[in-house]
């Protein structure tokens, strides 16, 4: 296993099977974030919306977007799935993570599961009191963990 790969593991290791992310698109020079439910499977991140929404115009005009929550951001691709409930591994893990959610949204007939494949994610961490940046370069399958000198 490469260095990538093993930090990769223990990064989604420790980020765990779900989140609640800010999710950010942007269509015409227009930006907009807003809350999302994410599950996160295979190392991408899943989520689901009503395809009446604006996240999800922007996101069919531009599928790149980023997700972001506490000391993690996320840059990757959208790639639209289909309906959730098709995918039964989403459904299970959303339905444990999210059941309020899951049982509103999840069999309405406009709603769209989409997942996120990362292609870079930064962390910032600490060690003792030195700030680090950790860089998951996953388009080019490169770590790098770098002092931030204040």
């Amino acid at each position: 296993m490469s260095t990538f790969e093993k930090s990769l593991k223990e990064f989604y290791e420790t980020f765990g099977e779900s989140r609640t992310m800010v999710l950010s698109t942007s269509y015409q020079d227009y930006v907009t974030s807003r809350m999302i439910s994410v599950v996160v499977m295979d190392g991408c991140f899943y989520f689901q919306t009503d395809s009446k929404f604006r996240k999800y115009v922007q996101i069919k005009n531009n599928p790149r977007v980023s997700l972001c929550i506490d000391n993690v951001q996320v840059e990757g691709q959208c790639v639209e799935l289909g309906h959730p409930t098709k995918y039964k591994a989403f459904c299970e893990l959303y339905q444990q993570a999210f059941p309020s959610s899951y049982q509103r949204y999840t069999g309405l007939e406009t709603e769209v599961l989409f997942k996120v494949v990362p292609g870079w994610i930064q962390r910032w961490i600490y060690e003792g009191t030195e700030p680090y940046i950790e860089i998951y370069d996953c388009e080019n399958q490169r770590y790098e963990k770098v002092w931030y000198q204040v």
